[in-house]
């Protein structure tokens, strides 16, 4: 990923909001 840090903190982390919402698509 091209966050730093582990998933879980990516998910939390406000800043990675686009990334979130990727997230979100690929686990549904």
């Amino acid at each position: 990923t091209e966050e730093e840090g582990d998933p879980k903190e990516v998910l939390v982390r406000p800043q990675s909001e686009r990334l979130k919402q990727f997230l979100s698509g690929s686990l549904k």
